[in-house]
């Protein structure tokens, strides 16, 4: 067997000395050896971390937990395989942090094509009323300061130029959706996520259509709250698929398919709600 190196013996002392502290007296033969059966540093640090912030009664159960019951016991194993248990304790101690993903495409062009003529929209607008509010400020600046009225105007332009150039790199950037065991979340970069969970998720719609000769689908997403959303379907994605994953997580799925020239798909796509991140909801 291999004797390990002071570096990971200084751990194990260090840890049944904590050990013996919250419990009040010396360990048992077992407990001692659930912590030096570990050679590895995530594996000990995390008994570590478990023994200083349980209670005594914790730990001991804790630390016995490899003797009380086959659902909770891991193989003793010799120091050659203690890389094995260290992974195995790891595995039981850490949740899953992150969703394991199932589906994950990038949204069509055609449908981004609609979602930026309204940002521009929306982006006008809000430029109209920054423009209109800003009339007042630079008429009272003109009758107080006139030599600073040239100064303020560039300063607004430049702020209107810097937001156009904002909006411009933004178009570039792909919208990715990603259909994982938590929900459906849509995102163009990290910042602007937006996230569907499946338990706040009433129904789904996936209407197909064929627009010009052309295949598109589109995924609608109702919500508990009655809010609507849709998102479009990469033609390399199975329906049958995105279907299976949708019904085996509760949801109810309708299919509909509509007629080339049918102008269901204009007025469903303004149900859609675009923010280009000033403060709406998609």
């Amino acid at each position: 067997m291999m004797k390990p190196d002071r570096t990971i013996q200084k751990r194990h002392k260090a840890i049944i000395a904590d050990a013996e502290r919250v419990l009040g007296r010396g360990l048992t033969h077992a407990e001692t050896r659930f912590i030096t059966s570990r050679m590895g540093c995530i594996a000990l640090e995390m008994i570590h971390d478990n023994i200083k912030a349980g209670t005594q009664e914790e730990v001991a159960r804790y630390l016995n937990s490899e003797t009380e019951g086959a659902s909770s016991k891991l193989p003793a194993r010799p120091a050659l395989s203690s890389l094995n248990a260290d992974i195995r304790h790891v595995r039981r101690e850490v949740p899953r942090l992150l969703p394991r993903v199932l589906l994950r495409w990038k949204e069509p062009q055609r449908h981004q094509q609609v979602e930026r003529r309204e940002a521009m929209r929306s982006l006008m607008r809000m430029m109209s009323v920054g423009v209109l509010a800003s009339l007042p400020i630079i008429c009272l600046t003109q009758w107080l300061a006139p030599d600073a009225t040239a100064r303020l105007c560039l300063a607004l332009l430049v702020v209107i130029g810097f937001m156009f150039f904002v909006f411009w790199v933004y178009r570039t950037f792909p919208s990715w959706i990603v259909v994982s065991e938590g929900g459906i979340s849509q995102s163009v970069t990290s910042e602007d996520e937006q996230t569907w969970k499946f338990d706040a998720i009433r129904e789904c719609r996936i209407l197909t259509q064929n627009i010009a000769g052309t295949p598109t689908r589109t995924l609608f997403i109702e919500t508990l709250r009655g809010d609507r959303s849709s998102v479009g379907i990469a033609d390399a994605i199975s329906a049958e698929k995105l279907e299976s994953i949708l019904t085996g997580r509760g949801i109810k799925v309708i299919r509909i398919a509509e007629p080339e020239g049918s102008g269901c798909d204009s007025q469903a796509r303004r149900t859609r709600t675009l923010t280009f991140g000033f403060g709406g909801k998609r």
